[in-house]
């Protein structure tokens, strides 16, 4: 297919934030409707997390760290982060939903007892019937 204004089609990207806490424990955020695949995953830290081992994991019911798998708050400072590695199985598969999924937060705070808090982006896109990411 040749290159031009019109191919590849563009898509819409669409952003949900919600807040996480250190009480999180599969706590429903948000919902990602059916035919959307994620595109990008951010953490926003308000305070940095004191200890080492302190983590958190967002997914959905079934596959908890589908989306972030054990992002480390403990060794990330405050401030703006992607996810980047720590990104979970449906985003580096760029996986379409086939129906709603609601989102879900779980923090581990292993030996920190303080901070982590923040603020989650996620973006993402809906596709149409036939539809995948790159066409």
């Amino acid at each position: 297919m040749p290159v031009n204004q019109s191919t590849p089609k563009a898509k819409a990207s669409l952003t949900k934030f919600f807040s996480v806490a250190r009480t999180d424990s599969g706590t429903e955020k948000c919902v990602i409707p059916k035919d959307s695949v994620i595109t990008g995953v951010y953490v926003i830290q308000a305070t940095a997390c004191d200890g080492t081992t302190g983590t958190l994991s967002i997914g959905y019911s079934g596959s908890a760290t589908a989306i972030v798998n054990a992002f480390a708050s403990s060794t990330n400072d405050a401030g703006y982060h992607a996810v980047g590695g720590k990104a979970g199985a449906d985003v580096i598969a760029s996986t379409k939903y086939t129906a709603d999924k609601i989102i879900t937060s779980t923090f581990t705070a292993g030996d920190s007892t303080s901070g982590g808090d923040g603020i989650v982006k996620i973006e993402y896109t809906v596709l149409g019937g036939g539809e995948s990411l790159v066409s």
